[in-house]
């Protein structure tokens, strides 16, 4: 997953164990690469995370196997509600007044 982010191992790790909180952006990238919306991917089992392997001629595959980091879910989801209440009052400060 590293790799396919563009990032170091060490990185990715610390935002597995939540010592490093994940950018939205990279957060979306992590969607992409799992081919799955952030909703959906939010709502997974706290006891499921993604392996990727590698098929013969260089393609990839991803399975879905047990056990993500709560912290990390944790975080994403307290990140997505900010964005979300930041949102509504954004909107509110544009919004035609009656």
């Amino acid at each position: 997953m590293a790799e396919k982010l563009d990032i170091g191992q060490n990185t990715y790790s610390k935002w597995e164990t939540g010592q490093v909180k994940l950018s939205m952006e990279r957060f979306f990238q992590i969607c992409d690469v799992y081919e799955m919306s952030p909703i959906d991917f939010l709502k997974f089992d706290e006891g499921m995370v993604f392996n990727n392997h590698n098929q013969t001629g260089g393609n990839a595959a991803n399975m879905i196997v047990d056990n993500a980091s709560e912290k990390l879910v944790a975080s994403l989801q307290s990140q997505i509600e900010h964005l979300f209440e930041e949102n509504a009052f954004l909107r509110s400060l544009i919004s035609p007044k009656n």
